[in-house]
């Protein structure tokens, strides 16, 4: 809220160039009229996989066989964003699937993840604007004192064992650490609702994700009807993609989709 008590205007959306098709680059499609996100599939051509830029009309761009790299310098998809390195992403084809990978961006690239999945430690996860570092669990029993961790030392008695607990740390920009959380039984992120509230971030849900543990480790709930969480790529790793996903650059969602015809009955 202003001084004044009105509603402040959400940030403007980054400004997205297509760049001129070249003998390098796929041809763009022409600009559209400003639409709902879309999921449907779109007839075949001869491209067979396309990044929709989410909110933004007219920067559908396909991507085929020479692959598509989306930057703010370089690329068959210009995004002219402080977070969005020179060769951010790059979108290629392993046969016919759609695979992304991290262009060495400080900033990262963050894939959808379904609506349960078992976070392993160091996964960096964005719910809505927020980035949150899963530090891992507390060991349930730790060396006596004066004894290394690696020697099989006794457990002294005690009654009832240490219940599992996890860390939860909120990553802030720069990469520097904010606060840290340690819980038990479960953490909940919203914009209204749950352990930490963040009401001005306009991208998150009332409720947006539970942690829970879970029998292999800390689960990530998504609970959120209109956004799922995300999580980051490791350094020179790939990750494949399906229609409908989405992908995270910055603070630019763009979603896959495939040109390919459905399948039949």
């Amino acid at each position: 809220m202003t001084d004044d008590g009105a509603a402040e205007r959400p940030p403007a959306p980054p400004h997205l160039v297509r760049r001129e098709p070249t003998t390098d680059q796929q041809p763009s499609l022409a600009p559209e009229e400003a639409t709902e996100p879309r999921l449907s599939r779109r007839p075949a051509t001869s491209e067979p996989w396309s990044l929709d830029v989410v909110g933004q009309a007219g920067t559908e761009v396909h991507v085929g066989r020479r692959g598509l790299i989306v930057g703010r310098q370089m690329g068959g998809l210009l995004v002219d964003e402080p977070f969005i390195a020179e060769g951010h992403a790059s979108f290629s084809l392993r046969g016919d699937d759609l695979v992304v990978e991290d262009g060495g961006s400080a900033s990262g690239v963050f894939v959808s993840l379904p609506p349960l999945v078992v976070l392993e430690p160091g996964h960096v996860v964005s719910v809505g604007r927020q980035v949150l570092r899963y530090l891992g669990e507390l060991p349930r029993a730790a060396p006596l004192p004066g004894t290394l961790a690696f020697e099989a030392a006794p457990l002294p008695y005690g009654a009832p064992r240490p219940p599992r607990a996890f860390r939860v740390e909120h990553v802030l920009v720069g990469e520097r650490s904010g606060q840290a959380v340690l819980f038990r039984t479960r953490f909940t992120l919203g914009r209204t609702e749950g352990t930490w509230c963040f009401p001005e971030d306009e991208q998150l849900d009332e409720l947006h994700v539970e942690l829970r543990p879970g029998d292999d480790g800390l689960e990530l709930v998504t609970q959120s009807s209109r956004w799922p969480a995300f999580v980051r790529l490791a350094p020179g790793t790939e990750a494949p993609l399906f229609h409908g996903a989405l992908v995270r650059l910055g603070t630019v969602m763009l979603r896959v989709i495939s040109n390919r015809p459905a399948a039949g009955p």
